[in-house]
């Protein structure tokens, strides 16, 4: 029995470097060749303008976790978004590429980079930060304040940490009947990743087994369903008696609420928006109408609500998780925001993905090799050790002095700033560089050697 692909449209040099593929029609082949045969290996070009929009979404998210309140920016989700999005289109381009191999093949290479990229830094960073709390702990010493909150954290949701399920763990709570879940500033940051490696659990085989054609279809179809089944959810939960970690896992964790920015970043990679000229006007006119948008949401709250402005910190991008809060007492027609937002945001990343990669070729020097793309490069890292670090600013001996003034937070997020950079820059160079090079290497299959080359 042979299962064949209609062949479709070649593709163009313009959608070359966006890795779009749709014109690679699956040839022939027996189900018996499913889960063997050769592993050659595609040469994506290695977009470098990307690293300085992981390094401008990274420092945002750093910043909302600044405890104090003068430079904290209060929009992290925002950089959340960016790199749901970011992570769409880098993964959808890659399977793209790879998908005329036979399904074993296919996924081995998928979850063997995946993998050597995600796990070691995880993993080791579980292993410090909770095998050194519960070790603390089990001294007998007396821990108190954010230790205690991290050694409680790491005892009950250690499973949920170590199984990439952490998103999950606010809706196990509430079910069970408990008054409040567990978090941690040291683990609190960790349930994106958790979306994340959900997602790749279906993903790869739909884009494998889809052709191009049908793909776009359904990656449409979960933008147009985010935003609804955002607000369908939220109305619904606003008549069940919920304490409020449940509103977080509900809207805020839950993967089925992220899709459509995974789906956007797909729609990139599949050569959606190609067609876009000047992509850096069409995004300056988007985050003009994001600011129009919020602002108008926000004059109808304090219109209908009394309620207070937000501050120059906000720019408008309240956590959708507050608007939600603050929509329970507001006519009907002011619940929409809080659901379209993020659906606003995941287009805004998806227009500056867009720019960067055209950009890439003629982009000046700073953007791709300056300190920026260096930030970039080690931002998984940066988005890890930035949270435990951020707990030295409510350190007792320090937080008065942290509270005293401009100057003094100003010297204090200086050195939380560049603790960060010096965590993430160890980690990456004497850490995650030696699974890095283990993903690049030479890795035999059953008819020849080929060589990773392709980088995301």
């Amino acid at each position: 029995m042979r299962l064949s692909a209609p062949p479709e449209r070649p593709v163009s040099a313009a959608n070359a470097r966006f890795g779009a593929v749709g014109g690679l029609g699956k040839p022939p082949v027996r189900w018996s060749r499913y889960f063997r045969g050769p592993m050659p290996a595609p040469a994506l070009p290695y977009v470098r303008s990307l690293d300085a929009v992981r390094a401008g979404a990274v420092l945002v998210v750093m910043l909302s976790h600044w405890p104090h309140g003068h430079w904290q920016l209060a929009a992290g989700w925002v950089g959340v978004q960016v790199f749901f999005v970011l992570s769409g289109f880098l993964i959808t381009r890659l399977l793209l590429a790879d998908r005329t191999r036979p399904l074993g093949p296919f996924l081995r290479r998928f979850y063997w980079r995946r993998t050597l990229r995600i796990f070691p830094l995880y993993y080791g960073y579980l292993l410090l930060a909770g095998g050194g709390l519960l070790a603390l702990a089990a001294t007998g010493a007396h821990l108190s304040g954010w230790l205690a909150e991290g050694a409680r954290a790491a005892r009950t949701d250690g499973p949920w940490l170590l199984t990439y399920l952490y998103n999950w763990q606010d809706l196990v709570h509430w079910l069970d009947g408990l008054p409040d879940s567990h978090r941690s500033r040291f683990f609190n940051h960790l349930w994106s990743l958790s979306v994340e490696e959900q997602f790749y659990l279906a993903y790869p085989l739909l884009v494998w087994w889809l052709r191009p054609a049908r793909l776009r279809r359904l990656l449409v179809a979960l933008v147009v369903a985010g935003p609804l089944v955002r607000l369908g959810v939220g109305e619904w939960l606003r008549s069940v008696p919920a304490a409020p970690n449940a509103w977080a896992f509900f809207l805020h964790r839950a993967t089925v609420f992220y899709l459509d920015a995974l789906a956007l970043g797909g729609l990139l990679a599949l050569g959606v928006g190609n067609g876009i000229g000047r992509p850096g006007r069409w995004l300056a006119a988007a985050l003009a109408a994001g600011a129009v948008w919020n602002f108008g949401w926000q004059w109808g709250w304090h219109e209908a609500l009394g309620r207070a402005w937000p501050t120059w910190r906000w720019l408008g991008y309240e956590h959708p998780l507050e608007q939600y809060v603050a929509a329970a007492r507001a006519p009907s027609w002011l619940r929409l925001p809080w659901a379209v937002l993020p659906s606003v945001v995941a287009a805004q990343a998806a227009l500056l993905i867009l720019w960067a990669v055209r950009v890439d070729t003629a982009a000046p020097r700073w953007l791709t090799d300056g300190p920026a793309a260096w930030l970039g490069r080690i931002s998984y890292g940066l988005y890890v050790w930035h949270m435990p670090l951020s707990l030295l600013a409510l350190w007792e001996p320090a937080y008065g002095w942290l509270k005293s003034g401009w100057l003094s937070e100003t010297v204090g997020l200086s050195t939380y700033l560049l603790a960060s950079v010096g965590a993430a820059a160890g980690s990456y160079h004497g850490f995650e560089k030696i699974f890095l090079r283990m993903k690049d290497a030479k890795k035999p299959s059953a008819r020849n050697n080929s060589t990773f080359t392709v980088d995301v």
